[in-house]
């Protein structure tokens, strides 16, 4: 399922899809990912339980509009218990620098507190 967002889509992690292992797996082993989100990001990433829409406590690759291209990918934690929502992002070094992760994080941010509140 894919959720397109005014510049980017959204489809849930399958770590049985090739292209998504590839870059998760790429993903792992930059050294910014290791220090910042998880030495280990195949054990860290959580696949959807519902592949069907974006939901919290998921994994998302990310494609910029118009390519086919996955840039990276986006996840967050469950809502603790004071209702705070934790997004984390692993983009490709050659997407960084570039204001994507602003981007992004300004585009998923909304849509998921949408989809929290029901």
């Amino acid at each position: 399922m894919n959720i397109n967002l005014r510049n980017f889509n959204l489809e849930a992690l399958n770590l049985s899809d090739k292209e998504h292992y590839y870059v998760v797996n790429r993903l792992s082993m930059e050294p910014k990912v290791i220090r910042y989100i998880s030495p280990d990001l195949k054990k860290f990433v959580k696949e959807p339980a519902i592949k069907e829409e974006i939901v919290a406590n998921g994994t998302y690759v990310i494609r910029k509009n118009n390519d086919d291209d996955i840039i990276g990918v986006v996840g967050s934690k469950e809502l603790d218990e004071h209702g705070i929502l934790e997004l984390w992002m692993a983009l490709n070094p050659s997407e960084c620098g570039h204001g994507n992760g602003t981007k992004i994080l300004e585009e998923i941010t909304p849509y998921l507190i949408e989809k929290i509140k029901g």
